[in-house]
């Protein structure tokens, strides 16, 4: 894959993180 591809993929896992996050802390009796 080239670089800029592999950056993109990083954003969107870092961004999907960042969501699962903000759900964990609405709904943490269920993540934790």
């Amino acid at each position: 894959t080239t670089p800029s591809s592999d950056g993109l993929v990083g954003y969107h896992a870092v961004e999907m993180c960042e969501k699962a996050k903000l759900s964990a802390e609405k709904n943490k009796r269920i993540y934790f």
